[in-house]
């Protein structure tokens, strides 16, 4: 079945107060939502799987008061809580009537249907303002006042209460510049009284811009709310150009023999370099600008590809695929490639494949980018065979096709039906 998304892409009005001022939506008002189940079923889920010893790419912290325990895996929920309700009864046993909060992120992780949904959400605002890291978290808590005090995020945030009812008080970044002593304090009287306090219930969204000072408040009730958040990183790109640097140093030097001791010289000549270096240094001569630009390349395809995500669910099993199976682009999102000589790079999703640029392959990925569902065996039947570029012959194997598409529905490019 074709994705559909449930929240539909980010209304215009929360897009033109884009880093001005907190905005909130009401249910009433058709707020896009998250509903209990949907979240419930990741935290469940998530929680289920790292007490298995999976879900490595999700970071999950829970708090008894402010104290963090040593055994996480004793406090989270699993299959066993098929409701918010139900865990909360078992937790009981375990925190009585103390406060608790637990923390997950990067829960898209965990559902390729989350995942597009949420893409499809920010497309409208990526096309707006451009592109950046956009990040998750769930948060469940029974806290008289946030565990890290009053805070904010370097992250503008999309709030969904998906469960019982969130009490915020919010500050703009001027007042806590002001009173820095109070930063991260549970203690914040004397500021109160420049607060905006907003009283949110499951299906309401709060939008609040990046470095919106903020503080969760609560009286014995349980909240849960879905953050989604866009990181402003004013070093991003060159931080990035800085990751593709690193990997590319990383490649040349691993011929390059190292050594535990290095020896060194007394004296004027202190300064000159030891063999194993002069060496390293050596290897990084002579066109590694271009091999930076490939390493950034790719870098930058995989980033575009999964919308900023930077966890995203993992790769499938490849499957085989028969020539009756309909291909759909994931969620309309279009294959990133770019053919340099010989070599074609395509990504998907946060995820990257490397192959020989040929003719007929880049052709298939330019049909499949038309975005209109296609039959495996009718798109393989007409690339395959022989193409003449330039005047050179190049012969597309049929069984060589349809490989690269089960490759790239493995890699979550392609939803395969029927």
């Amino acid at each position: 079945m074709a994705f559909e998304s449930k929240l539909g892409g980010v209304r215009g009005d929360l897009i033109d107060q884009w880093e001005k001022a907190p905005v909130v939506l009401r249910a009433s008002e058709g707020a896009p939502a998250m509903p209990v189940e949907r979240v419930w079923s990741l935290v469940a889920g998530g929680g289920q799987a790292r007490r298995e010893g999976g879900a490595k790419a999700l970071s999950m912290r829970f708090w008894v008061d402010r104290t963090e325990p040593v055994k996480i895996e004793e406090y989270l929920p699993g299959r066993e809580h098929p409701t918010v309700g139900s865990y909360l009864e078992a937790l009981k046993g375990r925190v009585g009537e103390r406060d608790f909060t637990l923390v997950i992120n990067g829960a898209q992780a965990l559902s390729r249907e989350l995942y597009l949904d949420l893409r499809t959400f920010l497309a409208p605002l990526t096309a707006r303002v451009g592109l950046a890291v956009a990040e998750t978290a769930i948060y469940l808590s029974r806290s008289r006042r946030t565990v890290f005090g009053v805070h904010c995020d370097e992250s503008a945030n999309f709030l969904f209460v998906a469960y019982g009812t969130k009490r915020f008080r919010l500050w703009p970044r001027e007042v806590l510049d002001a009173h820095p002593h109070l930063k991260h304090s549970l203690e914040y009287g004397e500021i109160m009284g420049q607060s905006t306090l907003v009283e949110l219930a499951a299906g309401d969204l709060l939008y609040m811009p990046a470095g919106c000072y903020h503080v969760a408040e609560a009286e014995g009730e349980v909240g849960m709310h879905f953050s989604l958040g866009i990181r402003i990183e004013p070093g991003l790109s060159r931080s990035m150009v800085e990751q593709a640097a690193a990997r590319a140093v990383a490649k040349r030097l691993r011929t390059v023999p190292s050594v535990p001791f290095l020896a060194a010289e007394t004296g004027q000549n202190a300064a000159r370099l030891p063999p194993p270096l002069a060496e390293g240094s050596s290897a990084l001569a002579g066109g590694f600008a271009d091999e930076i630009e490939r390493a950034l390349v790719e870098q930058w395809a995989k980033f575009v590809s999964s919308g900023g995500f930077l966890v995203v669910p993992p790769t499938l099993p490849e499957a085989p695929l028969a020539d009756a199976a309909t291909l759909r682009l994931a969620g309309g999102f279009p294959l990133v490639f770019d053919v340099r000589g010989d070599d074609l790079l395509v990504a998907a999703h946060g995820h990257a494949l490397q192959l020989p640029a040929h003719p007929a392959v880049v052709a298939l990925l330019g049909r499949l980018n038309e975005g209109r569902p296609w039959r495996a065996g009718a798109l393989i039947a007409e690339h395959a065979g022989e193409v003449v570029v330039d005047g050179v012959a190049y012969e597309a194997d049929a069984e060589g096709l349809r490989s690269l598409l089960q490759s790239l529905v493995a890699l979550g490019a392609l939803e395969a039906s029927g």
